[in-house]
């Protein structure tokens, strides 16, 4: 079987879908993004202390820095790609409630 392409990509940003967002916002009614596509801002400087945040992170390397920083905020709703084989996820995705 050929993986390459499945942990290749051109960007590792990826913009949330409208609908989606809008349902989980009607359910944990979101105050940060920490990660807008094409914005100007370093999300992992900001504080999350007391937030609901909607995290939709760079999914390259450095993934776990931003998980490490969920349970600072009062809500923590993450979008992922599905790497079950990879230490951040055993350590942190498996970890959250």
């Amino acid at each position: 079987m050929r993986r390459k392409p499945l942990f290749s990509s051109a960007t590792t940003e990826w913009g949330t879908p409208p609908d989606l967002y809008r349902a989980l916002d009607r359910t944990f009614k979101f105050d940060l993004d920490p990660c807008p596509v094409d914005a100007d801002v370093d999300g992992l400087s900001l504080s999350w202390s007391g937030r609901r945040v909607f995290y939709n992170p760079p999914y390259g390397r450095g993934v776990d820095k931003w998980l490490a920083k969920g349970p600072t905020a009062d809500i923590a709703v993450f979008l992922l790609p599905a790497r079950t084989d990879t230490k951040w996820f055993h350590e942190h995705a498996l970890a959250a409630d």
